[in-house]
């Protein structure tokens, strides 16, 4: 009976160690090693590095991280995160929507998205057989700050964290003047909404409300790269007034506003709008998030009283926001060299590069980049390497590189680290003396290959999609071209609309008429992005600390980081008992 008492308490104290084994194994997986961040920068898009930035500016972060302060393993994440809207409704940073899969010599080692709130950094399994690892990411944020006094607002992670102070941006509202003279503009701005990026485009009419005898017409073709969405369409008059697409033909019998696919045409009675200022609004999703700029022409005519019809043409050209991320790790006998252009800030994988290679010994190869602006050598005999750039497009500056050597070196054991490599684009040419003069031909670059190497295999380039989220209250037109207005109501739904300083809150906005010089245009409505409260407190916390001892049951091999579960010592003991108590019962 004692004996039998005994094997159930065995039995009862090995489940339990069992159980508590595989709960450490788990607990130990997906770290926060936002520390391995080694620097961030922010600057103005437009302006760059300032002391402050204005309400409505468009930021650009860089950051790199390496493996320096610790070993990366699958599961391990890097995140960022900034001042949201559900902190301060009035003062905060809204990010845009982007994915990436990024790979090293055509494995995908991590996955890097970005969304309203964060970004973050997230490694498979396949760093494990990894070291010196080392890579970058970029990103854009839009500041707001709609207070009275100047905000300091909070980028970082882990223990790199930078603050921005942001100028006050509170206004005074515009009262509309009637003047008999035609004002009119056209505005447009990268919008965040519904897990997405949009170009939110606003084309104002008759500002000064004045009277009108014939028609306005209006045609605007979207530009490649962009999806008109039909059912973001919207009308405000005199700046008060919101009119819903649907109800446009019942209000104004004798107007008109069709959409053919990326066309949208209107006529515009003057008996109906005659004496009114208006706008229209719509959104278009970005489908070509690798585009630098969209530049979209709205073009018609009108007619004042007493007047002869008058063409129009209103073009605008709106910068595409920055998102991209790069890693980079090398085995033992590897040279790597990866070759990037500066595109905007951002760095772009560059191929058709050729590089002249000498070994210590003066034995040379010429190689050419891949697709992916890779140049990837195995088995090399250890030692030190030069490296020169000799070819490049040529659209390239390569002037700026051709005197360059630079060394790489190749390791029998340890993994060495990647030579990374960044062009320019050639300035604009200037207008040449005589324009019947040619430009010389080109020279023909031609490259070798190393001997005995394959082309290496082209891997699909996984596109960048946007995260599909919960969606947000729509955005909203604004009311004023030269006003932002607050919330006051953040529970009411939001109208389409927007520009390129861009509506903080939930307030309807009031549409102003008076041309100042520059007009703001339609403006969207950032709603603060829901955050579960998981998520929420690790990005307050920033943790980055392992599970301590205390807390840990788990053992490592030396070296090696493999872990020995107490489950494998509770089998053995198990078995062992199992057998002495049959030989006894033998």
């Amino acid at each position: 009976m004692k004996k039998q008492q005994l094997f159930i308490g065995l039995i009862s104290l090995l489940l339990f160690v069992f159980t508590l084994g595989n709960y450490s194994v788990h607990a130990d997986m997906g770290r926060n090693i936002s520390d391995h961040i080694t620097n961030l920068e922010i600057s103005d898009r437009d302006q760059g590095k300032q002391d402050t930035y204005q309400h409505g500016a468009y930021l650009n972060v860089k950051g790199t991280f390496s493996d320096q302060r610790g070993k990366i393993h699958g599961g391990d994440y890097i995140l960022v995160n900034w001042s949201t809207q559900s902190e301060n409704a009035h003062a905060f940073l809204q990010g845009f929507n982007g994915k990436k899969d990024l790979y090293i010599d055509g494995t995908m080692v991590a996955t890097y998205t970005v969304d309203a709130t964060g970004a973050k950094l997230l490694f498979n399994d396949n760093v494990n057989n990894l070291q010196n690892i080392n890579g970058s990411f970029t990103f854009t944020v839009q500041a707001f700050n709609d207070t009275s006094n100047n905000q300091v607002l909070n980028i970082g992670s882990g223990t790199v964290n930078v603050n921005i102070t942001m100028q006050a941006g509170a206004s005074d509202g515009h009262e509309i003047t009637h003047h008999q003279s035609w004002a009119g503009s056209k505005t447009g701005a990268v919008q965040s909404y519904a897990g997405k990026n949009w170009v939110n485009w606003g084309v104002y009419f008759n500002s000064n409300a004045a009277d009108l005898t014939g028609q306005i017409t209006f045609t605007d073709q979207i530009p490649a790269g962009l999806s008109l969405d039909p059912n973001r369409i919207n009308i405000w008059l005199d700046g008060t007034e919101y009119i819903p697409l649907a109800d446009f033909k019942a209000r104004f019998p004798q107007s008109a506003i069709k959409v053919e696919g990326s066309v949208i045409t209107a006529t515009f009675a003057g008996t109906e709008f005659s004496g009114h200022s208006f706008s229209l609004g719509y959104l278009t999703e970005i489908t070509d998030p690798t585009a630098v700029s969209f530049t979209n022409t709205a073009t018609g005519s009108y007619q004042l009283a007493g007047q002869t019809p008058q063409n129009y043409d209103f073009a605008v050209t709106v910068r595409n926001v920055n998102f991209d991320a790069s890693v980079t790790g090398t085995k033992p006998g590897e040279l790597k060299i990866i070759k990037y252009y500066d595109e905007n800030g951002s760095r772009k994988l560059l191929p058709g590069v050729t590089f002249e290679i000498t070994a210590q010994t003066g034995k040379k190869w010429q190689v050419t980049t891949d697709a992916h602006g890779v140049i990837s050598l195995k088995n090399m005999i250890a030692g030190t390497y030069f490296v020169r750039e000799i070819a490049a497009p040529d659209w390239i500056d390569l002037d700026e590189v051709r005197n360059r050597t630079w060394q790489v070196a190749v390791l029998s054991r340890g993994e060495g680290q990647a030579l990374e490599i960044v062009n320019h684009k050639k300035p604009a040419p200037e207008e040449p003396a005589n324009p019947g003069e040619k430009e010389p031909p080109a020279e023909d670059n031609e490259t070798s290959k190393v001997p005995g190497e394959k082309d290496p295999a082209e891997d699909p380039e996984v596109p960048m999609n946007s995260d599909e989220k919960e969606p947000p209250e729509e955005p909203r037109i604004p009311a004023n071209p030269n006003e932002i207005d607050l919330p006051k109501d953040p529970e009411k739904p939001a109208l389409p609309m927007v520009p390129e300083l861009p509506l903080i809150g939930d307030q309807e906005p009031a549409l102003g008429t008076k041309t100042t010089g520059k007009e703001i245009g339609l403006q969207i409505v950032p709603k603060p992005a829901e955050v579960n409260a998981a998520e929420k407190k690790e990005r307050q916390q920033q943790a980055t600390a392992k599970a301590t001892a205390a807390t840990s049951v788990n053992t490592k091999l030396p070296q090696t980081g493999a872990g020995v579960s107490l489950m494998v010592y509770g089998l053995i003991i198990l078995v062992g008992t199992v057998l002495g108590f049959r030989r006894k019962s033998f």
